[in-house]
């Protein structure tokens, strides 16, 4: 009976805390810039302790590689074995202790947030810090971008939830978290935000801005007093992209996004050979750890996150065979450390391709359009680094920002935007979904803008259909539209002929925009409805999903779209608006959430 009672009294006094906070905090808005606070100042935290996680386990590795009596025999021997006993750790720990953290960690926090309401439970940041720092510790290739964005935004959830924020806000809180942990783990705020925009929220509100810009700030400056700040990447002196080169950047950027293709479509691959794999599920993080070691044996570069390598690269002090070899084998390194179920992040591999790849194609300008100017090789391979990362996430701003916050080089910005866009348009094109969504159009999860489509998907235009608020026939006169126009709230109204077909619609702008010196008393008896209506028509039917509705209000920039009963009939029988669509949304969410949970 002991801890139920416990539980009871915790659960008493948040409640009386979160009412106490609630009462002394009016603003809403104020609050939550608040708790983004406080969620910056934990996810820097945060990270500090993720990477001393991972230096510990990386310590603890590399002391039973060197020590023990296969690693003085041969370092490869050594290495292979630490890989092995990393993926049984990692194995045994995913299956006993930690089930709720696996892969790649962002698209789980995708879903959390679109569809789980921004709930996040407070062990999966302890799990994945645990989990992941074995994997990256003994060797995975893998970064610690993943786990770090699922340990801020489950910090960003558990104090939103802690403090009883409504959905909407925890959702907010979820993202600042993951903004928060992209800033400190890689010194990069504007990333930071943007990752947590483009790729968490997808969707670029304002008011969220705000506190995800407070949370990433935060989270940099809390992690700077652990470790001082510098460029991840020191880039040597280089020069600049010669107009004649321009074309060559469109090029790297098609390379980027083939390259970024053949690494999502590798990473689904091997994820389904190990899951359809007769192997027990303990064993599955190890066997791919063992295939890492392999590989590691003849190009131990693929060990890691890579950040060493990059900076061989920037360099010059990897020759061009090698680096052929290392863009591939880089790539099935990672798709064999995630794919088996290791927990691990897919920036860091993604900006080692991308390194590769460009320091390769720098290396080609050189030889043949610069002669000896080796300095280009830097500025082709940070290009290629923010063309991959944009290829696989889909997320092109964050690309850049990030480029150019890891190396404080503005020099590479505009090259950088223009591989970027190329890289994002072609991979786009090979797969419509990015590294991240992929993984949850699998799971049944489809997210634009921010909302699952499923969801919408399921329900009809009839459900949020409304009676028209302000039906304009066509033969109403100028003056008594106006007046309609001044009785009611709404922006658009429909026009009907006298059969009650839809022949156009009137918006508030189209009447605001006639110069006050063209009214007169002439117009207001002359000018009818019909002879202002817009006849460029956008309409649904009552039978439409209300994801293919979302579709046309984000293509055409609508609040509302009238509904009528065919194309060919055009007989008007009401209204959608674009935030009832949203309100259906949520609250075909929250039930699906309470059933769920029963």
């Amino acid at each position: 009976m002991k801890g139920p009672l416990l539980e009871r009294y915790a659960r008493v006094q948040h409640s009386r805390f979160s009412r106490f906070l609630h009462r002394r905090i009016r603003d809403e808005h104020m609050l939550l810039l608040g708790l983004a606070f406080v969620v910056g100042v934990g996810s820097g935290l945060g990270a500090r302790v993720f990477e001393f996680v991972i230096e510990t386990a990386r310590s603890q590795f590399t002391r039973l590689a060197v020590h023990l009596p296969f690693g003085v025999y041969s370092v490869p021997v050594g290495q292979l074995v630490t890989l092995l006993l990393g993926g049984l750790a990692g194995g045994v720990l995913l299956h006993t202790l930690a089930r709720s953290s696996r892969g790649h960690g962002v698209p789980d926090v995708m879903a959390c947030v679109a569809v789980g309401g921004g709930r996040i439970a407070p062990r999966v940041a302890a799990e994945t810090a645990v989990t992941a720092g074995v994997c990256i510790g003994a060797g995975g290739s893998a970064g610690p971008e993943g786990p770090i964005v699922q340990i801020g935004s489950s910090i960003g959830s558990s104090i939103g939830r802690f403090m009883g924020m409504s959905t909407e806000r925890l959702r907010v809180l979820a993202a600042c978290g993951a903004a928060g942990g992209i800033s400190a783990i890689f010194g990069a705020p504007l990333a930071g935000v943007m990752f947590a925009v483009e790729v968490i929220l997808g969707d670029f509100g304002a008011r969220a801005l705000t506190p995800i810009v407070l949370s990433s700030v935060l989270a940099a400056v809390t992690h700077q007093v652990f470790v001082s700040w510098e460029p991840r990447f020191l880039v040597p002196d280089h020069g600049f992209i010669q107009f004649r080169e321009v074309p060559l950047l469109v090029v790297l950027g098609a390379l980027a996004g083939v390259v970024s293709w053949i690494f999502i479509r590798l990473l689904y691959r091997v994820e389904d050979a190990f899951r359809e794999a007769w192997i027990p599920g303990w064993l599955k993080p190890a066997v791919g750890m063992t295939g890492v070691g392999v590989l590691a044996w003849g190009i131990p570069q693929v060990l890691g996150d890579g950040y060493g390598v990059i900076t061989d690269i920037l360099n010059g002090r990897i020759a061009f065979g090698v680096l052929g070899i290392l863009i591939f084998a880089k790539l099935l390194a990672t798709c064999l450390t995630v794919g088996s179920g290791n927990v691990g992040g897919l920036f860091a591999p993604s900006l080692v391709i991308g390194a590769t790849l460009g320091g390769a194609f720098g290396m080609a300008v050189e030889h043949f359009l610069r002669p000896g100017d080796t300095g280009i090789i830097a500025l082709y391979a940070l290009v290629g680094m923010g063309a991959v990362i944009a290829g696989t996430t889909h997320a092109t701003i964050t690309a850049i920002l990030l480029i150019f916050e890891l190396t404080d080089d503005y020099a590479i910005t505009l090259p950088t935007m223009l591989a970027a866009a190329t890289a994002v348009v072609l991979a786009s094109r090979l797969q419509r979904e990015s590294i991240y969504s992929l993984q949850l159009v699998r799971r049944g999860i489809q997210l634009k803008r921010g909302v699952e489509v499923g969801v919408l998907a399921s329900l009809r235009v009839r459900v949020v259909m409304r009676e028209v608020p302000g039906l304009v026939p066509e033969a109403m006169r100028f003056d008594e539209l106006r007046s309609l126009i001044e009785r009611t709230t709404e922006n658009t109204f429909p026009v009907v002929d006298a059969e009650g077909r839809l022949t156009g619609v009137i918006a508030y702008q189209d009447i605001r925009n006639i110069p006050s010196q063209q009214r007169s008393p002439d117009m207001d008896r002359l000018v009818l409805a019909g002879d202002i209506a817009s006849r460029d028509l956008v309409v649904v039917r009552e039978e439409q999903s209300l994801d293919e509705v979302m579709n046309l209000f984000g293509l055409r920039d609508l609040s509302m779209l009238p509904v009528v009963d065919s194309p060919e009939g055009m007989r008007l029988l009401g209204v959608v608006y674009r935030r009832d669509v949203l309100t259906a949304y949520r609250r075909a969410l929250l039930d699906r959430s309470g059933s769920g949970s029963g």
